[in-house]
């Protein structure tokens, strides 16, 4: 009689894996020999031969290792023979047929291209040579341009500094009692992080199978376009880079009705196969009008990919004070207030940065005066009884700007001035600059014609319009 540690007489095989072949032999027998084909084989060259415990019969119990020659039909054979009987006799057991499968998948992941945002699901099927066999599922990553695969935890997500770059869900098929092994591996809102190499790997002990590896090419938007502020009258842009093994078509659009706005230039920059588009849209002159909402779009073909809704914000001086009176020898005040805070939407909340406080749009904030003998604007500096005192900013988000004009002139009546923002750029924070002058603050002059000496109060003031 013959056992295979398999349970069967046809066991179907790996290569690496290993096999028990048990042989035993009524008492009375005298050797156990072992055949492969109608072969005899060698102990210790073809096989190991293991201890058994003593018995009543004669027993053969022998291991071999499974190479990819090791296909075909073992038997033990049995001699008997003793003293009244010289004739010898041989038994043979049935035949073992161990076939050999292939240390390979039935169908290995493909290469598939995969749009940003949406999701891609990969499939992979072993052989089971060990059906009822505890076995493990495993998938591998390798990023682009990487030398080694990145550690994917059991669910199929892949973190890089802490941050999840992949979200993946494996699926396996646990219950299965046929010869096949199912898994899949779903990827869900890609990025360009996802893209790379992919290969299952299913393992029974120190025995696997692994799959060829699929290549995973995203096209997607790979530096959307940010919140943006700009100085009215400046010139702002966004930028919105596309990544794939192809050229995308980038536009930028109007959230609130999808119409395209200005016309994006574009640029290509091939780096080893992986095609980068840059899209920068410039608006010029920017003004109130061109505050509103914009998303970029990347398109290849029939598939596009938009980019997250980003907003404008146009800083400009808030308002001004149109007149300021004044009397003869006396001082007066002019107020200029501007923007001051960077925004995030069109309700003016606040852009924040990474530790949650407001950003400043810083400034330099000088004044000018029109002079009419020359007629031109000359800096208030060139007449000492201007004095710019310091802005201070609200918590509103509004900076207040003051002027004072002491020792007034009655023929300084109707004299113009005007304040000039000058806000700096800020690139980290996507804060185009630009200098922002106000219209113009009139000063106006009171005279004091007549006083009533039973009234303490003025009888006639003349305004000198």
């Amino acid at each position: 009689m013959v056992v295979s540690s398999t349970g069967n007489l046809t066991p179907n095989l790996i290569v690496r894996s290993s096999i028990t072949l048990t042989c035993t032999v009524a008492s009375g027998a005298r050797s156990i020999e072992w055949l492969k084909n109608n072969q005899v084989l060698t102990k210790d060259t073809d096989y190991k031969e293991i201890k058994v415990e003593d018995s009543d019969d004669l027993v053969s119990k022998i291991e071999f290792d499974i190479e990819a020659n090791s296909a075909g039909t073992y038997k033990c054979r049995g001699t008997q023979y003793d003293d009244f009987c010289a004739t010898q006799q041989q038994f043979e057991s049935d035949d073992v047929v161990l076939t050999i499968i292939t240390a390979t998948p039935l169908e290995n992941p493909s290469d598939a291209t995969a749009y940003g945002g949406g999701s891609h699901k990969f499939s992979c099927k072993f052989p089971n040579p060990f059906v009822g066999d505890p076995y493990e599922i495993a998938w591998s990553f390798m990023g682009v341009g990487e030398s080694a695969a990145m550690p994917m935890i059991g669910n199929g997500d892949v973190y890089e500094d802490g941050e999840r770059i992949i979200d993946g869900t494996i699926a396996k098929d646990h219950t299965t009692t046929s010869g096949e092994i199912s898994t899949t591996l779903n990827i869900a809102n890609v990025n360009i992080d996802a893209a790379g190499k992919y290969l299952c790997t299913i393992k029974w002990g120190t025995i696997f199978i692994k799959s060829t590896a699929a290549t995973l090419t995203v096209r997607t938007i790979s530096v959307p376009p940010q919140i943006t502020n700009v100085a009215k009258g400046g010139e702002a842009k966004f930028t919105c880079k596309t990544t794939g093994d192809a050229e995308a078509a980038v536009t930028f659009h109007k959230t609130a009705d999808n119409s395209v706005v200005g016309t994006a230039a574009l640029t290509q920059q091939d780096d080893n196969g992986v095609l980068t588009t840059t899209g920068i849209l410039t608006i010029s002159d920017a003004k109130d009008s061109d505050s509103f909402e914009y998303y970029c779009k990347a398109t290849w073909d029939a598939n596009e990919v938009k980019s997250a809704n980003i907003y404008l914000a146009v800083l400009a001086i808030t308002d001004i004070t149109s007149a300021a009176w004044g009397v003869e020898t006396k001082a007066t005040q002019f107020v200029c207030k501007s923007d001051a805070t960077l925004k995030k939407n069109a309700n003016g909340d606040a852009y924040l940065d990474l530790n949650k406080k407001e950003i400043r749009a810083s400034a330099d904030i000088t004044w000018e005066y029109f002079d009419t003998e020359t007629s031109t604007w000359k800096a208030s500096s060139e007449d000492n009884r201007f004095s710019v005192s310091t802005s201070n900013i609200g918590n509103n988000g509004i900076r207040v700007s003051p002027l004072f004009l002491r020792d007034l002139k009655s023929d300084e009546d109707g004299l113009k001035v005007r304040c000039n923002i000058a806000y700096q750029a800020d690139a980290a924070n996507h804060f185009f600059g630009a200098t922002v002058t106000s219209g113009d603050m009139i000063l106006k002059i009171s005279t004091i014609t007549s006083l009533a000496a039973s009234n303490i109060g003025l009888s006639q003031v003349k305004r000198s319009l």
